[in-house]
Formats: C-alpha cells, structure tokens, sequence
C-alpha cells in the first residue's frame, strides 16, 4: 500500500511506513516478549535498532484477539459436554453390523473412533486419520448410526471446497455444501440481503390496504419463500455437521460454525489429517486438538496394495530421512536432469493411461503443468483422440477440441449438467465436441458421465487443460498410480506427502537435482544431491500451529531453550575474549581464554536450571552434565577467569568495563516484570 502513495520526500515514505507498522502492532497481540532491554548508550555490538542484538528485527510473533478468541471458542466446544449423543445400545448395533459399498466391516481402530464420537455428548470432537486409512469408511458407519437415532436427514457435511463437498455427498448420500457458501447464506452477506427484501415484503405486506388483493397474495408467497430459504441454511437440533478436510477450514470460520451449532443445539465433528493441506488463513485447529489427545485417531493404513508402503508412508507423514532409503529400495524414486525427470514422470503417467489405468501426474508449479499438459495434448493430437482444428481459447491460453482432458477452476451455479449439479471447482471433463454456432464446449463429467455445454466466456476466463495437476489439487483423490515431479524448493513436508500418497498399487517421485529457474552449474557434481534435496522437503514442515500453541513455545520452550542461551553466551564470551586480549594481552593464554568461554558456557547452564519457565528440558541433566565435564577446566587457580566482568550479563560489573570502547555488556540486563 505504502509503495503506492507518492511522497515528497524519502524520509516521508519512510515516517509513513513507520506510522502503519506502528498502528499495526498496536492492533495485535504479541506472542512472544522481548529478551532483553539496553539503554540508549549501548554499544553497536549489544545494540540494534533500538534493541538488544539478540531480540534481532524480525523476532517479535503477532496475531490479534479475535484469533486467540475464536481459538478459545473452538476449545469451549470441545470441553462442553452438552450436546447430543447416541445411546450405547444403538451405537454397538449399529456399527457391529455396519458394512461399507465393499462389505467389509470396520476394523478396530475405526470402530473405536466411531464410538468415541457417537457416545460422546461434546459439542466438538474430532476424528484424524493419515491418508489411506479408510476416514470414509468411519464417517459412513457414524452416519447411519446417528441417522438411526435422529431420522434421516439428521447428519449433513461440509467441506472446504465445492468439488470435495460433492465427493462427500455422494460417498455418504447426504447433503453436502461447501463451508464458504454455508457461512455466505447462513450468517454473510447472502443472509443479510435475504433479510432486507424479506423485511421490506414484510413492511409492504403490513401496508395494503386491501387484505385480499393480489399484491398481498405476491407478498405473502415472497415472503414466506424468503423465510424457507433462510431456513435451510440453519441447523437443527440434535444435527450432526461432519467438517471434512477440516485442516484446511479456517479458524474463524470453524468458529462461525460452532456458534451456530451451539445456538441450534447441533454438534460439530471436524475430520481430516493435519499433516496434509492447511488453511490459507489462520488454522492449525484439527492439529493442536491432536496434539493435546482431544481427537479419535484411526492407525491402520489399508489404501496401498504393497505392505511396505503402508508403513513407509507414515515416514513421510512424520517428516523421517530414513524411510527414503525403502522407496529407493522398491524403485519408487528416480533422479537427475530436470528435463530428464519431467520426461520420465510424463513416460511412466502416459504408459499407464494407455494400460487403462487411472493415474495421476502432479507437478509442483504451474509452469511444469502447464508444460506438462502441452505434451499429453500433442501426444493426444498425434494419436488422432484429440481434434486440434476446432478449438476454443483456454485461461492458461492453450486451445481445447472434441477430446480434450479439461479442468474448471471455479464454481458457477450457472452452469448444470444434465443431472442438475453445478459447475464445481476442480471438476475434470472430457470434451466431446465445439459448437461454433454458441461459440461454446460440449462435455461429459469424468466422475458421473453427466452432459453439460460451457460457455465461452467461462472456457476463456476458467478453464485449463486437465492432464497434469499441482499438489494442492491433488488431495483427496484416490488413483491406481501416482507420478510426482520434484523440484528444490517448490514443496513442503506435507505437500510432498500429499502426492505420494494418491496412488494405490504406486506412487513415484522424479526428484530434479537442479532448479530449472536458476543457471546451469558447469560442475554436475555441484549439484545437490537427490537426497538431500528430499530431506530438505521433508524438514520443510508447513503445518500451521495455532497462536496458543505458538505462544506457549515461545514462552515455555524457545525463549530460553539451550541452544539459544549457549548461543548468546558464546557471542558475548567472544566480546569479552577480544576485549581483554587488547586490554591484557601479556596475561590472557589461549588456555584461559578457553577457561574464559568456559565460565560463559556455566553460567548459561546455571541460567538454564533456574529458568521458571521451564526451559530446559534435559532429563537427568546428561547434556549440562556432558558440556561441565567435557568443556569447563579447572579454573580455581585462575583468578582472571574468575573476575565478576566472566559471570554472565545479568551480573556483570560495571567498573569491569568502565573504560571498555568497543562495547558495554554491563548495559544488557533483563526487561522488568509488568
């Protein structure tokens, strides 16, 4: 915003930032506090715009009141036990004698979580599960068990997005909608405006004169379809409202739907995996209800064929080197060239759509799908499936004809098939046909085989070639294989988990040793090797944490962790090492400047065992135990090394330092309490 505004001068661009980033942090909570305070006569080396060197620019961790309340709000549900349940009886018969569209029964770690949450009477619970491990199948039986107790139409679904709302509705046949859209009609801008024009009939209806005339018949009938459509965005009591992919829900929103449940005597159960795709927004709720054991948890991963891959996958999940080393075992890593990989990930997709099987080919940017989708297009064209003559533009500025793999990438209720479902965002279609006359596609869903034509001003504006995928639009599909390009630097922890996990009988990664955006090494060598650069996606951990659990690390673990204090002291230790060698270079041996950083080294241990906040966790005291006996010599003869200027910051004595230039330690003290 700043960038836009023209100033006359520099220093008024620079007063008008500090003015915004001013009024910003005055609007937020801090998570974390300052370490340390120093007055304004500090030297350079302790001092650093305003502050202390080790609280460096870029330290200080913000979110505001209405993250952490709606936070509190979401963990109030999860503790109030005044909503609906099942009976017990129901609830063993009914998933005892639960099967799936398979016929298989639950096992026993989905039957424990369904019974957790059908006998629970929380406002709130949770289910979490790794991918494969049969959520589906979980939430089917703790429908019909809950739809046995209230009547059918007593459970209905959201989800994060319209296309993996459709894929819930129809897996558990209930009425799905997506979370935005809900919160839209039912408390947004869609329920206010339905609120003026039912409230201006109403005052209308009031004001006729004539109580049978056709005007108040008009009135009457609007008003009443007003009232009936903002019903059904209402919960009712003693509903269940399933949230899936519930990590990718923001926390506001998740908040927003609690309220309401609570307001109509519903009960909320969020599901999903945190260790996969999180909201854009604030999140991390379905996470931290984990980790403090508030969820059900399902174990068993049943979607792999292969054994290994059930177990490996949760290397993945949990961010493990190691397991790297059994998929480059059973061949499901390959590496080197860029160009190489992506012609070998787009080889191995292609033989197995010839072979008839359904396989999907994830990229991790757009400029590798794209390139990607031009190629299956050509081999398309080449093999005569695809007409390349008449075509129609596409968003990316690609062109689509009568056998085409396209994909739509946003909701138009405008647009319905043959069967009256909408246009959904992520929906894969097979084109059958241009009609030039309405200047418009021809095609058939991928999933339901229903109809429908686009118009072009939709093709032109949101429509993409549908061959390849990123990672992001891959959760929640389930294929016979998967091929996923790696590229350094595109992923994290959980998208690379997210893409090899699609896959049943399979799942590849073609790992990039080089970045096609960066100039060439003339050294090969000099590349990064295909295992590190894999370990570095899976240390790359994108799960977002919630600003409770944030503030809680910083002030009972981070701020006074070990490695941060013995980082600090080692700095200051140098300081005063390079001070007294220039001050009393005929007296100070390396041996006691050793001792010197020594003493340092104590008294951050010292510093570390009377933290109240708990900081150092080292049970038994093996690590102080190793630094006392393996670094700190025998210093009772020393008696530089046991001057007061060698006993740590908080109790430096100034006349040690008095006439020091280069610094002032003495100046570094801890900022007061309140």
């Amino acid at each position: 915003m700043c960038a836009e505004i023209r100033c006359a001068f520099p220093a008024d661009r620079n007063a008008l930032i500090d003015a915004v980033a001013t009024a910003a942090e005055r609007q937020s909570v801090p998570l974390n506090q300052y370490r340390y305070g120093v007055p304004a006569e500090a030297a350079d080396d302790l001092r650093f715009a305003g502050r202390s060197v080790f609280d460096f620019h870029g330290s200080r961790i913000y979110t505001d009141e209405s993250t952490l309340a709606f936070e509190n709000e979401i963990l109030a549900a999860k503790n109030d036990d005044g909503g609906p349940a099942v009976p017990v009886d129901l609830t063993f018969e009914t998933l005892t004698s639960y099967r799936n569209g398979e016929g298989s029964t639950l096992h026993d770690d989905q039957l424990t979580a369904a019974s957790n949450v059908l006998l629970s009477s929380c406002m709130l619970d949770a289910i979490v599960g790794p991918a494969g491990t049969g959520k589906t199948t979980t939430l089917g039986a703790v429908r019909a068990a809950w739809e046995a107790a209230y009547g059918m139409g007593s459970v209905v679904g959201l989800a994060p997005a319209a296309a993996s709302a459709e894929v819930l509705g129809s897996e558990l046949r209930m009425v799905t909608e997506n979370v935005a859209k809900w919160l839209h009609e039912s408390v947004g801008s869609g329920a206010a405006e339905r609120a003026t024009r039912f409230f201006q009939a109403d005052d209308r209806l009031r004001m006729a004169r004539t109580p049978r005339g056709p005007n108040v018949g008009r009135l009457q009938q609007e008003v009443a379809r007003l009232a009936a459509e903002q019903n059904q965005w209402l919960f009712r009591p003693n509903q269940l409202v399933i949230v899936d992919e519930a990590s990718m829900v923001s926390t506001f929103q998740l908040a927003a739907l609690i309220r309401q449940a609570k307001e109509a005597g519903a009960k909320i159960l969020l599901v999903g995996d945190p260790a996969q795709l999180e909201s854009i927004d604030a999140g991390g709720v379905l996470g931290w209800l984990d980790r403090q054991g508030k969820a059900a948890r399902l174990s068993t991963i049943w979607r792999f064929r292969d054994q290994w891959e059930r177990s490996a996958s949760l290397g993945l999940r949990e961010g493990r080197p190691s397991v790297l080393a059994e998929y480059e075992e059973h061949r499901r890593i390959m590496h080197g060239h860029y160009s190489d990989m992506v012609d070998r990930a787009y080889s191995a997709w292609h033989s197995d759509i010839l072979a008839d099987r359904v396989s999907v080919l994830i990229a991790p940017d757009n400029e590798t799908v794209q390139m990607l989708n031009e190629r299956a297009q050509a081999d398309r064209v080449s093999l005569g499936d695809v007409d390349a003559e008449r075509t129609l533009v596409l968003r990316d500025g690609l062109r689509a004809g009568r056998g085409d793999i396209v994909i739509a990438r946003r909701n138009d209720r405008s647009i319905r098939d043959d069967r009256g479902a909408f246009l959904r965002n992520g929906t894969l279609l097979e084109v059958t046909g241009v009609d030039r006359l309405h200047s418009a596609l021809r095609a058939i869903r991928k999933d339901t085989g229903a109809a429908l034509l686009l118009p072009s001003t939709y093709v032109e504006a949101s429509m993409e070639l549908g061959y390849a995928t990123t990672a992001h639009r891959s959760q929640g599909l389930t294929v016979d294989t998967g091929h996923t390009v790696v590229i350094p630097g595109r992923l994290t922890r959980e998208l690379l988990y997210v893409s090899m996990t699609r896959g049943r009988h399979s799942n590849t990664a073609y790992v990039s040793e080089n970045d096609p955006d960066e100039e060439e090494l003339l050294d090969p060598s000099a590349r990064s090797s295909w295992r590190v650069i894999l370990g570095e996606v899976l240390a790359a951990e994108g799960a977002e944490r919630t600003a409770h659990e944030v503030r809680d690390f910083e002030r009972q673990q981070h701020a006074d962790s070990l490695e941060r204090l013995s980082r600090e002291y080692d700095y200051l230790a140098q300081i005063a090492a390079g001070w007294i060698s220039q001050r009393l270079p005929t007296v100070l041996c390396p041996a006691a400047l050793r001792r010197c950083a020594n003493l340092q080294l104590e008294a951050c241990s010292y510093r570390c065992e009377r933290s109240d906040a708990g900081a150092c966790r080292d049970p038994g005291g093996s690590q102080l135990h190793g630094f006392r006996h393996g670094l700190v010599a025998d210093r009772s003869h020393d008696s530089l090394c046991s001057s007061p200027a060698f006993l740590g910051p908080t109790t430096l004595k100034p006349e040690a330092v008095a006439d020091r230039n280069s610094s002032s330690m003495e100046t570094l003290r801890r900022p007061k309490e309140g």
